[in-house]
C-alpha cells in the first residue's frame, strides 16, 4: 500500500536535498560572508546564472558618498561570467519606483577583481540622496548560448551622509546625479585635481 505524502510533507523532506544541490551547484565562498555573518549577500538566480550582490561600505551606503557595487556573476557549476562575455547594464532608481520611471543614475559597469572573482560587473555609484533604491542589471550575452539574457534586481537603503547631497536632477553643466557629486567635491576642495 502506497502512503500519501501531504504537500507540507514532500517540501519538507526534500529541503535538505535542494540546500546540497544549491551549494554544488552556486558554490559561494565562506569569505563572502565572514566579515558579518548578520549581512548576508542576497543570491538571486535568472536563467542559468547566479548573481551575488555586494555593496561596500558594508552594504550601508551613504547619499552622496562613493559606495563600490559589484555583482559576481556565475553559471552553473561555479564558473565566473565576466563582464567581457556580456553587453550589461546597471540602472538605479528610486523606490517606490513608478510605472515607466527612469532611473535616477546609469552607472557605467566596469571589470573588477574581488577575491577570486575576475572581471566580475562593478561601478562606483554616488546616490544623491538617503532613501531605498532598486538596482537593476540586465545583460545580453556578447556570444549566442553563451548564457541566456537575464536581469536581476537588488533593494538598498541608503542612509544620511555627512557629504553634501545632491540632487538627481542636472546642474548648471547638464550634468545629473552622482556624476555631478564628483565634480562639486573636486570643485569645492582646495587647489587643482586632475581626473
Amino acid at each position: 500500500m502506497l502512503n500519501r505524502l501531504s504537500a507540507n510533507q514532500v517540501f519538507l523532506n526534500s529541503i535538505p536535498r535542494m540546500i546540497v544541490i544549491g551549494i554544488f551547484l552556486f558554490p559561494v565562498p565562506y569569505s563572502l560572508f565572514s566579515s558579518n555573518p548578520a549581512l548576508a549577500h542576497q543570491v538571486e538566480v535568472a536563467g542559468n546564472v547566479a548573481g551575488i550582490w555586494h555593496i561596500e561600505p558594508d552594504h550601508n551606503p551613504k547619499a552622496g558618498e562613493p559606495a563600490q557595487v559589484w555583482i559576481a556573476l556565475t553559471r552553473q557549476g561555479g564558473k565566473i561570467v565576466p563582464l567581457e562575455q556580456g553587453n550589461c547594464q546597471l540602472a538605479v532608481y528610486s523606490e517606490p519606483r513608478q510605472a515607466k520611471a527612469l532611473p535616477v543614475l546609469q552607472p557605467t559597469l566596469k571589470a573588477v577583481a574581488v577575491e577570486q572573482y575576475q572581471g566580475i560587473p562593478g561601478a562606483e555609484v554616488i546616490f544623491p540622496q538617503a532613501g531605498s533604491y532598486e538596482l537593476e542589471l540586465d545583460c545580453q550575452p556578447k556570444t549566442k548560448g553563451d548564457f541566456k539574457a537575464f536581469q536581476m534586481k537588488y533593494t538598498v537603503a541608503v542612509a544620511p551622509g555627512t557629504a553634501k547631497q545632491v540632487s538627481a536632477t542636472s546642474n548648471e553643466w547638464g550634468i545629473s546625479g552622482g556624476v555631478s557629486a564628483i565634480f562639486e567635491k573636486s570643485y569645492s576642495h582646495s587647489g587643482s585635481k586632475s581626473f
